[in-house]
């Protein structure tokens, strides 16, 4: 399984590549059902919440978006006390792409390291969480099946 989680990091790298010239062709367009994410813009913004963790919606159905949503997320180094929850989601899988930071994925009680650049696979049902393990922040964009964002959350008591 944690190899999967792995591949897909190449084939996000091999996604990157095929994408970026026609992003680049519609950079500064206005395109119907089309939406361009900076993600440097997402590395350079200040956390709105300080300290805190930090979590806005990207993609939703205001957007007509029906089968998948997206959210960035800033999740601020353990010494703010700032964390995720260990949990699942009983119908929702989710692609979560690094942009900055470092730390570990908890997969099914299971350390995995990630950092900037990796892009992460997680069906539902699986135990997981994110956690940061450097004196930076860890931002991601997380695209997930079975949107609304907290209607499929379900939180594992340790």
């Amino acid at each position: 399984m944690y190899r999967s989680i792995l591949k897909v990091g190449m084939i996000g790298v091999l996604f990157m590549v095929l994408l970026i010239p026609s992003v680049a062709l519609a950079q500064g367009k206005e395109l119907p059902g089309f939406r361009l994410f900076d993600t440097q813009e997402f590395i350079k913004m200040a956390n709105p919440n300080k300290d805190k963790f930090y979590r806005a919606e990207i993609v939703t159905e205001k957007m007509n978006a029906k089968h998948v949503n997206a959210i960035f997320v800033i999740l601020p180094p353990p010494s703010t006390g700032a964390k995720v929850a260990y949990h699942y989601h009983k119908d929702r899988e989710s692609v979560l792409f690094i942009i900055s930071g470092t730390g570990n994925e908890i997969v099914d009680g299971k350390k995995v390291p990630i950092k900037a650049g990796d892009v992460l696979f997680i069906l539902a049902g699986v135990n997981h969480t994110i956690e940061n393990n450097s004196d930076k922040e860890i931002r991601y964009v997380e695209f997930f099946t079975h949107p609304p964002v907290g209607a499929d959350f379900i939180e594992v008591k340790k």
